[in-house]
């Protein structure tokens, strides 16, 4: 009810000259709502997941095994780095079209001491490449 309310005070709102009032509520009905709480939740526990690791792929900083198949997901891939202690992995909707794709955040001193040594690069974004003899910055 609330959302009609709103659709129709928007149509009193708008340029009648552009719009008709029943284009403009169609469309708004139609739209999907700029914020879902259940997508916000489902989208927590699936970058909590992050933290844990693939079936037979332990990190050293991993909790327990990935459990992503109670919100619908199965693993497309995950991907490791032990030297630099970064984790991500992807994962699809068995039956939606939705991809996650979610990184573990720093929880080692390993991680941390990678997450300051970053280097920037000038890079040419109509090839998306670096700059030859562009400047490299060091953090």
């Amino acid at each position: 009810r609330a959302r009609k309310d709103e659709a129709r005070s928007r149509m009193r709102s708008s340029d009648s000259s552009t719009r008709s009032p029943l284009k403009a509520m169609e469309a708004y009905l139609e739209a999907p709502p700029p914020f879902c709480v259940e997508t916000a939740c489902w989208l927590m526990e699936m970058s909590w997941e992050a933290y844990n690791d693939a079936e037979g792929r332990k990190t050293l900083s991993g909790f327990e095994p990935v459990d992503i198949a109670q919100h619908g997901f199965e693993l497309a891939e995950f991907v490791s780095n032990e030297p630099t202690d970064t984790h991500a992995f992807l994962a699809r909707h068995k039956s939606e079209s939705k991809l996650v794709l979610a990184f573990r955040g720093s929880s080692s001193n390993t991680h941390w001491f990678h997450n300051l040594r970053f280097a920037q690069t000038e890079i040419n974004l109509e090839t998306m490449q670096p700059v030859a003899g562009g400047t490299l910055v060091w953090g």
